[in-house]
């Protein structure tokens, strides 16, 4: 079969398949899933070569619809979405719920968050290493602080540290002495 001959079927099918009923595409879809995956177990090299020369052919094409995504607040916010999915396995109505419990605020120090950004403000979601139990969602500063008390962080060591710290004079001066960089 040359190339032509396969566009052409390929069309002949995706034609055949719009046209029929929800359930039956949904079937037909499952059956080509199936086939695709036993073709990759067949031969997993031959398939990743064949992705891999479609993202050559189609590297700058692609690149651009990825910079053109992200450059949008919408395409940030799917990123977004998709990541806490991958990551937590919470879905955008899950954090939703929780971002209302908490009134768009940390649970732990109570100041108001923002979704997205690279702020101390930003959303973070806690949750436990151990289970993987979504727990909340907090700002930065506490979620690493929560993450350092976790991993057996002496707080009164650090307290002590920083006590002593802002008592020495550093600067070879006077308390008042600033380090100029």
């Amino acid at each position: 079969m040359t190339d032509e001959e396969r566009k052409c079927e390929r069309e002949r099918r995706r034609v055949y398949r719009a046209s029929r009923s929800p359930e039956k595409k949904m079937e037909q879809l499952e059956r080509e899933r199936r086939r695709s995956r036993a073709r990759y177990k067949e031969n997993p090299e031959k398939f990743k070569q064949r992705v891999k020369a479609r993202y050559e052919r189609l590297r700058d094409t692609i690149n651009e619809q990825r910079q053109r995504r992200n450059r949008t607040e919408e395409g940030r916010r799917r990123l977004r979405e998709a990541a806490v999915k991958r990551k937590y396995g919470l879905r955008p109505e899950d954090f939703q719920m929780l971002w209302d419990r908490q009134q768009g605020r940390c649970a732990l120090c109570e100041v108001a968050l923002v979704v997205g950004g690279r702020s101390s403000k930003s959303a973070a979601v806690d949750h436990d290493h151990k289970t993987g139990a979504v727990r909340g969602i907090l700002c930065g500063p506490c979620n690493t602080s929560l993450g350092r008390v976790e991993r057996g962080w002496d707080a009164r060591a650090f307290a002590k540290g920083l006590e002593n710290y802002l008592k020495k004079d550093l600067t070879g001066g006077t308390k008042s002495t600033r380090l100029s960089l």
